[in-house]
């Protein structure tokens, strides 16, 4: 199905508006666009992107999900997903952000996380463009909001997502049962972040 659709203001709401967030030296992080969608799910039929990742909804179910999201999360929390954009050719190359949620404490209740998450297309991958976001992107979130620890949910057996999380200064702190799923928490700070920049030059 053709999903080709351009997008402006609807319901009195800008959805086109992409205020951007920050830049690094490749790249433009902002929020989403409705107009967005047609490049991501490019993205998500690339070989191997689902295979850790839940899928898009359908078109229909998408496009409503995204349009409550650029209405209510970004106003309300001061972040969450935004876009990836490369500067140099202004295309839609992944997604980096964070998002509120809980998870069992271990105790029989439950905790609250902010867990880190990216993707960056598989056509881009191996030139730095991950590492370049996502260290930007924590030192975004650590420098603008008064959060001491993020976390990022990884499966046990996704050996490249745990180097990478390494790399960036994140730790294993245990794992957990999230329905049929077990999967190993890592966190990290503003000091170990620090501290794996210095180490990675």
């Amino acid at each position: 199905m053709d999903t080709t659709v351009r997008f402006g203001e609807e319901d009195g709401f800008d959805y086109e508006a992409g205020t951007e967030t920050f830049r690094t030296r490749r790249c433009i992080v902002r929020q989403i666009r409705l107009s967005d969608l047609d490049a991501l799910y490019g993205i998500y039929a690339e070989p191997g992107v689902t295979d850790h990742l839940e899928d898009l909804y359908p078109w229909d179910e998408e496009v409503a999900y995204t349009k409550t999201y650029i209405k209510m999360i970004y106003g309300f929390y001061g972040y969450g997903m935004w876009i990836v954009e490369e500067k140099k050719t202004g295309d839609v190359i992944g997604r980096v952000g964070f998002d509120d949620r809980e998870i069992p404490d271990g105790n029989g209740g439950m905790r609250r996380i902010l867990e880190f998450g990216y993707l960056i297309s598989p056509k881009r991958q191996q030139k730095g463009f991950a590492t370049e976001v996502c260290r930007s992107a924590l030192r975004y979130l650590f420098r603008n909001f008064e959060e001491d620890v993020v976390t990022s949910l990884i499966e046990p057996d996704h050996d490249i997502s745990i180097r990478f999380a390494e790399k960036l200064g994140f730790s294993c702190k245990g794992d957990v049962d999230l329905g049929k799923k077990r999967m190993l928490v890592y966190e990290c700070t503003p000091e170990s972040i620090k501290s794996a920049q210095k180490s990675n030059k």
